[in-house]
């Protein structure tokens, strides 16, 4: 997954959290491009003299853990990877936006650890913890790229189920 543009708020707030190996790269933002220059050379080049107000981060979403619970899901369809391995691991593949996705995850494995994280099956889901969410709503927050997922299914279990 590529980068989050994020606020200089959300770093702030972010700071707080436990976000494991993920990073936040603060950089400067401008205003966009300097249209002739870029007709001229044939690639846009962003203008420098118009920087955005305020600071700026990239979050960078590294951290992994295993915490679906694939009983609860729906919607999701998993698919053996690298078939040839004595046992195959299953990647779950989750249909961007649709209404019918259902995402659970174990309780105990999402309450643990860190705030932020990829599920290890599905790379393309960024998870946040309930703590991380509460604070991020209480702050008047928002992260736009985020806003389509769904809040996940707690499930309590003493065995995370794993697709066959």
């Amino acid at each position: 997954m590529a980068g989050i543009l994020v606020s200089g708020a959300m770093i702030d707030l972010l700071s707080n959290f436990d976000l494991g190996e993920t990073q936040v790269l603060e950089l400067p933002l401008f205003e966009g491009v300097d249209r002739p220059r870029a007709e001229f050379i044939g690639m846009d080049q962003p203008d420098l003299s118009r920087p955005v107000p305020g600071r700026w981060g990239l979050l960078h979403v590294l951290a992994k853990k295993a915490a679906l619970y694939d009983e609860g899901c729906e919607g999701i369809d998993f698919l053996v990877e690298k078939p040839w391995l004595d046992e195959p691991p299953t990647m779950g593949q989750v249909p961007y936006r649709s209404k019918m996705t259902v995402l659970a995850l174990d309780a105990e494995a999402a309450c643990t650890s860190v705030d932020l994280w990829f599920d290890e099956r599905i790379s393309d889901v960024p998870f946040i913890s309930d703590r991380l969410r509460r604070a991020i709503e209480k702050a008047g927050l928002r992260v736009p790229t985020m806003k389509w997922l769904k809040e996940a299914k707690l499930y309590k279990t003493k065995q995370k189920g794993r697709a066959a």
